[in-house]
Protein backbone atom coordinates (compact mmCIF):
# COMPACT_ATOMS: atom_id res chain seq x y z
CA UNK A 1 0.00 0.00 0.00
CA UNK A 2 2.87 2.36 0.84
CA UNK A 3 4.44 1.60 -2.57
CA UNK A 4 1.11 2.37 -4.24
CA UNK A 5 0.98 5.74 -2.49
CA UNK A 6 4.51 6.50 -3.65
CA UNK A 7 3.73 5.53 -7.23
CA UNK A 8 0.77 7.93 -7.24
CA UNK A 9 2.85 10.89 -6.02
CA UNK A 10 3.55 12.26 -9.47
CA UNK A 11 0.14 11.58 -11.00
CA UNK A 12 -2.47 11.87 -8.24
CA UNK A 13 -1.33 13.57 -5.05
CA UNK A 14 -4.81 13.52 -3.48
CA UNK A 15 -5.09 9.74 -3.86
CA UNK A 16 -1.59 9.38 -2.45
CA UNK A 17 -2.51 11.56 0.54
CA UNK A 18 -5.65 9.45 1.13
CA UNK A 19 -3.68 6.19 1.10
CA UNK A 20 -1.03 7.58 3.45
CA UNK A 21 -3.76 8.88 5.79
CA UNK A 22 -5.25 5.38 5.96
CA UNK A 23 -1.85 3.86 6.80
CA UNK A 24 -1.17 6.47 9.49
CA UNK A 25 -4.61 5.94 11.07
CA UNK A 26 -4.16 2.17 11.26
CA UNK A 27 -3.53 0.62 14.67
CA UNK A 28 -0.45 -1.57 14.65
CA UNK A 29 1.25 -3.95 17.05
CA UNK A 30 4.25 -2.32 18.74
CA UNK A 31 6.29 -5.51 18.30
CA UNK A 32 5.64 -5.68 14.53
CA UNK A 33 8.83 -3.98 13.38
CA UNK A 34 7.84 -3.92 9.70
CA UNK A 35 4.47 -2.31 10.42
CA UNK A 36 6.14 0.28 12.68
CA UNK A 37 8.63 1.11 9.92
CA UNK A 38 5.90 1.44 7.28
CA UNK A 39 3.93 3.73 9.59
CA UNK A 40 7.03 5.89 10.24
CA UNK A 41 7.69 6.20 6.50
CA UNK A 42 4.04 6.98 5.84
CA UNK A 43 4.02 9.73 8.48
CA UNK A 44 7.10 11.36 6.93
CA UNK A 45 5.81 11.00 3.38
CA UNK A 46 2.40 12.38 4.34
CA UNK A 47 4.03 15.29 6.16
CA UNK A 48 6.13 16.05 3.12
CA UNK A 49 3.12 15.93 0.80
CA UNK A 50 1.06 18.18 3.08
CA UNK A 51 3.93 20.68 3.18
CA UNK A 52 4.34 20.62 -0.61
CA UNK A 53 0.62 21.23 -1.11
CA UNK A 54 0.51 24.07 1.43
CA UNK A 55 -1.74 22.33 3.95
CA UNK A 56 -0.32 23.81 7.16
CA UNK A 57 -3.34 23.05 9.35
CA UNK A 58 -3.35 19.40 8.27
CA UNK A 59 0.39 19.14 8.93
CA UNK A 60 -0.13 20.52 12.44
CA UNK A 61 -3.00 18.08 12.93
CA UNK A 62 -0.81 15.19 11.80
CA UNK A 63 1.75 16.09 14.44
CA UNK A 64 -0.94 16.00 17.14
CA UNK A 65 -2.54 12.83 15.78
CA UNK A 66 0.68 10.77 15.86
CA UNK A 67 1.48 11.52 19.53
CA UNK A 68 0.20 8.15 20.82
CA UNK A 69 2.29 6.36 18.18
CA UNK A 70 5.36 8.38 19.17
CA UNK A 71 4.96 7.14 22.75
CA UNK A 72 5.09 3.54 21.53
CA UNK A 73 8.42 3.81 19.66
CA UNK A 74 11.93 4.57 20.90
CA UNK A 75 12.67 8.12 21.98
CA UNK A 76 15.31 8.46 19.27
CA UNK A 77 12.88 7.46 16.50
CA UNK A 78 10.16 9.68 17.96
CA UNK A 79 12.54 12.64 18.16
CA UNK A 80 13.61 12.12 14.54
CA UNK A 81 10.00 11.99 13.36
CA UNK A 82 8.97 15.08 15.33
CA UNK A 83 12.01 17.02 14.16
CA UNK A 84 11.36 16.10 10.53
CA UNK A 85 7.71 17.15 10.74
CA UNK A 86 8.58 20.40 12.53
CA UNK A 87 11.25 21.18 9.94
CA UNK A 88 8.67 20.69 7.17
CA UNK A 89 6.26 22.96 9.02
CA UNK A 90 8.85 25.68 9.63
CA UNK A 91 10.14 25.51 6.05
CA UNK A 92 6.56 25.90 4.88
CA UNK A 93 6.02 28.96 7.07
CA UNK A 94 9.28 30.49 5.85
CA UNK A 95 8.24 29.96 2.24
CA UNK A 96 4.84 31.59 2.71
CA UNK A 97 5.96 34.27 5.14
CA UNK A 98 3.06 33.39 7.42
CA UNK A 99 3.12 32.58 11.08
CA UNK A 100 0.29 30.92 12.93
Amino acid sequence: EFQRAQSLLSTDREASIDILHSIVKRDIQENDEEAVQVKEQSILELGSLLAKTGQAAELGGLLKYVRPFLNSISKAKAARLVRSLLDLFLDMEAATGQEH
